[in-house]
């Protein structure tokens, strides 16, 4: 089965000159306020039993959810509060708050049993359905956390009936509503999240016995039947279309172009089912390799089928032990163009190369092209042939060296070949590693994605950038001063002033260049007497710091799995992808009303973030590559306090949102704007951005009283046409004025 690859990133979209965001200004209209919430605060607590302990999986899950949801009206949104009250938030034009308490769900019962058999409580859910031009009629689909769930339909006239449901008694535990799909006008498709908790054997009474649990997850889809009344007597059952069943919680559940896809670190499977059920493709690491059958097997990264390294204007490619009874005049065809590589090598024993040689020359097909990532000076640009001894063997072997110049002097190039571009109407657009082999065809009628090699540092270049991060591994014995800590709205557009980084000189300045990203290079280079000092760095350091706690790594890594109904619509087919491997989900679109859904990711690429869309045609599965916010993976592994990150896809990209924990005393944290580059007339060669720079800009996200902990952020569209990001808070709604997203 061929395998495919979901996120195919499209070469045209980079932007190899970036270099840095600028600290700017905010628009004088931008504005930010801060209200305090009525009497009672929201449903944090779960009601969880003194005596019961969460799994650290459970814990993770907790933290990230988003307690704030979309309501009817663009302006609204809704929460549960902590008398289990629905209530809705509408934002005027002038961003204050209005409340409405729609109606007050069953108080939960709590006992006092401490069995591990029992269920631990969930948080409270809720999903605003509006009304369709039918019925007028709007529904609100919530969860007390208990396994319960409430239809709350209300009229135009506000008049409010509710419906309760309960699942199967042998099926009855705590669930998250994470999904409303396929509504009409009778019935609507709702999935549910829950975990499973398998005790294991514990002594009676231990203090690890609450702990000592076997935790999964399942997504259950319910049908809940719109048009019934109100509940006069006992619960109705809830009827199931279907249950999956995964190792991690899932963090994207969407309804997307007649299918489901789930996103988690896991794939999810069908109920029941010891293997994958899938009918789809796997799709590997971006490198995947095939032994001499052609079946697909991942690539050793100690085996790349060659290694090389670059300064500012040249790069250096090295394909070493090669058999030495290859002839360079007759064995090897090696043209350097400016946009494309032809190489080819002949051995006379083909099974003497290395497999992932062999991949690498089957990917040129049968004239062996490769699109360099850039454009190179062909007549400068040579290569050589030497024979060597192996230090480790002591055999003699063959190594072709190409050495290249850069047609764009000071570009780096992240990867050594552009994506393969595949227009094959037989795949539905899909970019297949490897295609299947034509019926009477031959192995070089085969086509093939580029293996990706990372770029080889040398000894003495590690040990300049070890050196040149010491101080930035170092804890600081006194927290770092923050000089924007406790700026109003009001000293907006007098602290947010950017100021140019000076460049750094000599020797030293040069192998910086040639070695680090210029986002990093402007942090550790020599400064100026005018340059910043340790209060210019933003809450530790904006690109302070590679590792360290919260700080080494940016995004969630996510499998995904897609389930489509069959044909007859008499069962489901679960197709699931990158088995072996995943991508990084750096951000989430930030939601808000359910039928206005934006559902890109915001997909790491090396350092940047690539935007993706999700196919809408049932034939195609991969995801559509349609911006890059440049460098923001790099950003996001220095923010140590990150609680969301949210993204608005915009014109020219995808405006991300950082927002911080709460500082002490209960006081909001920093949020974090990046814009996209703007888009330039001018295009580098082969249509890359020319763009060095974006915006950026930091504001204190609640103030003026405590407003707890930051619970949820969703995004609104006002009366009078402009967009403003709520945030819910534990004690407190913060609103914040978007008229400044195209700045």
């Amino acid at each position: 089965m061929a395998s495919i690859k979901l996120f195919q990133p499209d070469s045209t979209l980079s932007y190899p000159q970036f270099n840095t965001y600028r600290l700017s200004d905010l628009p004088p209209t931008a504005s930010l306020c801060t209200h305090e919430l009525p009497s009672r605060n929201v449903a944090t607590a779960s009601r969880i039993p003194a005596s019961r302990q969460l799994a650290f999986k459970e814990i993770q899950s907790r933290v990230g959810w988003d307690h704030a949801a979309g309501g009817f009206s663009p302006n609204e949104i809704c929460y549960i509060d902590e008398a289990y009250n629905i209530v809705t938030v509408s934002i005027g034009s002038d961003l204050s708050p209005s409340y409405r308490t729609v109606v007050s769900l069953p108080i939960p019962l709590q006992t006092a049993s401490s069995s591990a058999q029992d269920a631990t409580p969930e948080y409270p859910s809720v999903i605003a359905v509006p009304y369709t031009t039918q019925t007028h009629t709007s529904y609100y689909i919530a969860s007390a956390g208990t396994g319960s769930l409430s239809v709350i339909k209300e009229t135009e006239s506000k008049t409010v009936s509710v419906a309760e449901y309960d699942l199967s008694a042998d099926e009855a535990q705590p669930f998250l509503i994470r999904a409303v799909g396929a509504v009409q006008d009778d019935r609507a498709e709702v999935v549910l999240s829950r975990a499973i908790r398998i005790p294991q054997d514990e002594p009676s009474g231990s203090k690890r016995a609450a702990l000592k649990h076997n935790i999964s997850y399942e997504l259950v889809c319910v049908v809940i039947p719109l048009s019934e009344g109100s509940a006069t007597t006992a619960s109705r059952e809830l009827s199931v279309l279907w249950r999956l069943s995964g190792e991690e919680f899932p963090t994207y559940v969407e309804r997307v172009g007649g299918r489901w896809i789930f996103g988690a670190s896991k794939t999810f499977v069908m109920h029941g089912s010891t293997k994958d059920d899938s009918t789809g493709g796997d799709v590997g690491r971006d490198n995947l390799t095939s032994d001499q059958s052609g079946a697909a097997m991942p690539m050793d990264e100690t085996d790349y089928p060659y290694s090389w390294s670059q300064t500012k204007t040249s790069i250096n490619l090295t394909i070493e032990k090669l058999p030495t009874d290859i002839l360079p005049s007759r064995d090897i065809v090696c043209l350097l163009r400016p946009n494309t590589l032809t190489l080819q090598i002949h051995a006379r024993e083909n099974a003497s190369l290395k497999p992932s040689l062999r991949q690498l020359l089957r990917n040129g097909g049968k004239d062996g092209v490769h699109d360099w990532w850039d454009t190179i000076q062909g007549q400068e640009s040579t290569w050589t042939w030497e024979k060597e001894v192996d230090p480790a063997t002591g055999m003699t072997l063959g190594k072709l060296e190409l050495s290249l110049e850069k047609a764009n002097e000071g570009v780096k190039w992240p990867q050594l070949f552009a994506p393969r571009q595949e227009n094959d109407e037989d795949d539905q657009g899909l970019l297949p590693v490897r295609k299947a082999r034509p019926a009477g065809g031959d192995e070089d009628q085969w086509t093939y994605q580029e293996i990706e090699v990372p770029e080889t540092m040398s000894e003495e270049d590690r040990a300049y950038v070890k050196a040149s991060l010491e101080g930035f591994h170092q804890t600081p014995t006194a927290p770092p001063k923050n000089k924007y800590a406790g700026l109003g709205h009001q000293d907006l557009a007098s602290f947010a002033q950017s100021k140019p980084v000076a460049a750094g000189h000599g020797e030293a300045a040069d192998r910086a260049s040639a070695i680090l990203p210029g986002l990093l290079r402007e942090e550790i280079e020599e400064e100026d007497d005018d340059g910043f000092d340790d209060d210019d760095h933003m809450d530790g350091g904006e690109f302070a710091s590679l590792g360290g706690a919260g700080s080494s790594k940016a995004g969630k890594e996510s499998v995904f799995t897609y389930l489509e109904d069959d044909a007859d619509r008499t069962g489901y087919t679960v197709k699931t992808f990158s088995k072996t491997a995943s991508v990084s989900v750096l951000s989430r679109p930030m939601k808000g009303r359910l039928d206005q859904p934006d559902q890109s990711l915001l997909i790491k690429a090396h350092v940047d973030g690539n935007l993706y869309v999700p196919p809408q045609d049932l034939s195609e599965a991969s995801w559509k590559h349609i911006a890059t916010n440049p460098a923001i993976s790099f950003v996001l592994a220095s923010k140590r306090d990150a609680q969301f990150v949210y993204h608005q896809t915009e014109a020219d990209g995808a405006v991300v949102f950082i927002f911080e924990s709460r500082q002490a005393h209960g006081l909001g944290g920093n949020m974090y704007v990046y814009w996209p580059p703007v888009k330039d007339t001018s295009l580098a060669p082969g249509g890359k951005s020319r763009a060095t720079e974006a915006k950026q800009t930091v504001i204190k996200f609640g103030e003026g009283f405590e407003t707890g902990q930051l619970l949820g952020v969703k995004t609104v569209s006002l009366d009078n046409g402009t967009r403003a990001v709520v945030g819910l808070a534990e004690k407190a709604i913060i609103v914040f004025s978007l008229q400044l997203l195209t700045p």
